[in-house]
């Protein structure tokens, strides 16, 4: 695990005891370290609950950090809709699958709200899971009375995702979906303690990763005039004129599946309004004030070896 991230956590543990929120979690947190070990091997029993190895796979690959700048910067994101270990520190409000992530200041389920504002998801590359937070997205966009975009970054098997089944909704939706781009996204290995290993690690292939945008007219009407092609210049873009694109809220038709249960959820303001930005990196002590040297290097072989 590089330092930048154990910064980050940490400055995310500290803003989470600063909100109240250890208070109705039990067992109590003892420290920073036991919490953080017990993250890790959280996510460790998640990836073996998986037997595919594309789904093994996405929990190695992060977005680059340029890439949440862009969206933060022309996007006006400021939510991390299915954020690992990789979460923005930039970014106010992430979401966890874990209860207890709320100590590291994350909110519960994404999928248990509607979708408002401006989000982020790079979910795991499974089909299904894909799939519903898809359709979560494009709901939330079809009855959302205020402007609501979600940038969907889903893997591209093969250069292409003609053959995926979550392919379906873009196609069913295409007043609301816009593929913009691709570009490929390596998975890069944590570094070894011993510096000789690494020319023995193989270096493993880039993924083609689609973005599409889900979004309705308020959103389109505030974000028409940003440009994001500059900063990531790793993307091929295949942008048209989508600011004349008509987009309808309407629903389809027919009886979209789910709908029904999606209506009776609430906005994700209930969650989002209760925390407050968490602070500045530097407003937290350095790490290495409260680490001692054995426990970072056993954190760092278990990355090694785990992730």
């Amino acid at each position: 695990m590089a330092p930048e991230r154990l910064n980050i956590l940490h400055t995310a543990f500290h803003t989470a005891k600063l909100k109240g929120l250890r208070n109705n979690i039990t067992p109590a947190p003892i420290s920073f370290a036991s919490e953080l070990l017990g993250l890790l091997t959280r996510k460790i029993n998640i990836e073996r609950k998986h037997h595919g190895k594309n789904i093994k796979d996405s929990y190695s690959r992060a977005l680059p950090t340029h890439v949440y700048t862009a969206l933060q910067k022309w996007a006006l994101v400021t939510q991390e809709k299915w954020p690992l270990l990789d979460f923005n520190a930039s970014y106010p409000h992430y979401w966890s699958a874990d209860s207890r992530d709320a100590l590291f200041d994350a909110h519960l389920d994404s999928l248990s709200s509607q979708f408002t504002g401006f989000s982020l998801c790079h979910p795991i590359y499974n089909d299904h899971t894909i799939y519903l937070g898809l359709r979560h997205a494009i709901y939330s966009a079809t009855l959302s009375t205020e402007a609501t975009a979600t940038f969907m970054f889903l893997p591209s098997w093969s250069g292409s995702m003609i053959t995926n089944p979550y392919s379906s909704l873009l196609d069913a939706y295409l007043h609301l979906c816009y593929k913009l781009g691709k570009f490929q996204l390596l998975r890069l290995p944590t570094l070894p303690l011993n510096p000789g290993l690494v020319k023995r690690l193989p270096y493993p292939r880039p993924l083609g990763i689609s973005i599409s945008r889900v979004w309705n007219t308020a959103a389109l009407l505030h974000l028409s005039n940003h440009n994001t092609t500059g900063d990531i210049p790793e993307a091929n873009w295949h942008l048209n004129n989508i600011a004349s694109h008509p987009i309808r809220n309407a629903r389809h038709a027919e009886t979209a599946p789910g709908l029904k249960n999606f209506e009776k959820l609430h906005s994700d303001k209930m969650q989002t309004t209760r925390c407050s930005h968490r602070p500045a990196l530097v407003e937290v002590a350095p790490l290495s004030h409260h680490f001692k040297p054995g426990l970072t290097c056993r954190l760092e072989i278990l990355g090694l070896h785990r992730w």
